[in-house]
């Protein structure tokens, strides 16, 4: 599954977000090799969505959780690094969504492998042997 990073902006007031996107462009192939999306906002009224509460903002999207980069984000290379090591700390796990997850997905991707299961009201007591329901 793909990775997503969201560059937030004001481009219309802010000539530095504009130098920033300019810097993010340079590393946006590299990014694309490791299957991360580089994408854009203009739209300010979207970082309260995010608890973003400084413009612009660079955010990496785990599994729809965000994650802020804290660094400067005029150093492309330093901008690469987090984005290769967030990236690295992905564990390939089968996430467990709920439908408008799902529906969101399919609408998203072009191939989601989906498994339905009925969930087991029982677990086993770990160390015992024993089962409780």
């Amino acid at each position: 599954m793909r990775a997503h990073v969201q560059f937030g902006i004001d481009e219309e007031k802010n000539k530095e977000a504009v130098a920033i996107l300019k810097e993010l462009e340079n590393i946006d192939d590299e990014c694309d090799s490791i299957n991360v999306d580089f994408v854009k906002i203009s739209d300010p009224g979207v970082a309260p969505a995010f608890k973003l509460t400084t413009l612009p903002a660079l955010v990496y999207f785990r599994r729809t959780v965000p994650i802020r980069y804290d660094g400067d984000l005029m150093d492309e290379e330093g901008v690469l690094r987090w984005v290769t090591g967030t990236k690295e700390q992905d564990v390939d796990v089968i996430e467990e969504v709920d439908v408008a997850t799902l529906e969101k997905m399919l609408e998203d991707d072009a191939s989601v492998v989906v498994y339905f299961c009925k969930l087991l009201a029982s677990y086993r007591i770990f160390g015992t042997g024993r089962r409780s329901n």
